[in-house]
């Protein structure tokens, strides 16, 4: 018989609430992820939070940034790294 193998446990975990879309593509300056976005991660400084995202546009995938004092409603800064 096969012993199945047991995969790691985190010891702390946070609990998560799918909140739905936060922020939608498309609409980001100069085109910037007209193609999609992904690969998103959020920090805090200062009390504002910054969201950075690789946007999907005619030169391919960038890192863009959008900002927020709310998590909820998101100003998009367009793309931050060329």
């Amino acid at each position: 018989m096969v012993e199945k193998k047991q995969w790691p446990q985190a010891p702390l975990r946070l609990e998560a609430k799918n909140a739905g879309t936060i922020l939608r593509d498309g609409d980001g300056p100069k085109c910037s992820d007209i193609l999609g976005a992904r690969e998103a991660w959020i920090f805090e400084a200062d009390g504002k939070y910054y969201l950075h995202y690789d946007g999907g546009g005619e030169k391919g995938w960038l890192c863009c940034c959008a900002v927020s004092d709310d998590l909820k409603h998101w100003d998009k800064k367009g793309i931050v790294l060329d």
